[in-house]
């Protein structure tokens, strides 16, 4: 039977959890996701966790912050003024908000205080620092 190998298109469900067993996403309740391996479509754990399955095969894969979502950085908290944000834009704790940044980018960022005239806002990936379960199936070799 063919493994999956990079340049491999592929379908797999997966149920991702934290440590504490909260799952943060999870395919079988929504269909499967596909994606080629080696692409950086996915975060490099879960790739290379994927190589060398078999269709239908199940198996958990742990992926580190280093090979996930990266390490939290105190770097990526950012303070804005209140006075910069659109008018039509009530900051409320825990939202997340897209931000312009230089070169045309937007960066995703969530609130975590709100003051008299500015707001504190965290723009690392909310699953950053974490290690990551996902108990995953191959479904498919396209």
């Amino acid at each position: 039977m063919a493994k999956a190998k990079s340049g491999d298109k592929v379908r797999v469900h997966y149920s991702g959890k934290l440590e504490d067993g909260t799952v943060f996403d999870n395919t079988f309740t929504r269909g499967p996701m596909e994606f080629t391996l080696g692409q950086e479509q996915t975060v490099i754990g879960f790739d290379e966790g994927i190589l060398g399955m078999e269709v239908g095969e199940r198996k958990t894969i742990t992926v580190p912050p280093k090979k996930g979502f990266g390490a939290w950085s105190r770097n990526n908290i950012m303070t804005i003024k209140k006075s910069d944000i659109p008018e039509n834009i009530t900051p409320q704790m825990g939202q997340r908000l897209q931000i312009p940044m230089e070169g045309g980018k937007v960066a995703q960022v969530t609130v975590t205080k709100i003051g008299d005239s500015r707001i504190e806002v965290d723009g690392n990936h909310p699953l950053a620092g974490k290690t990551l379960t996902f108990e995953v199936e191959l479904l498919g070799i396209l």
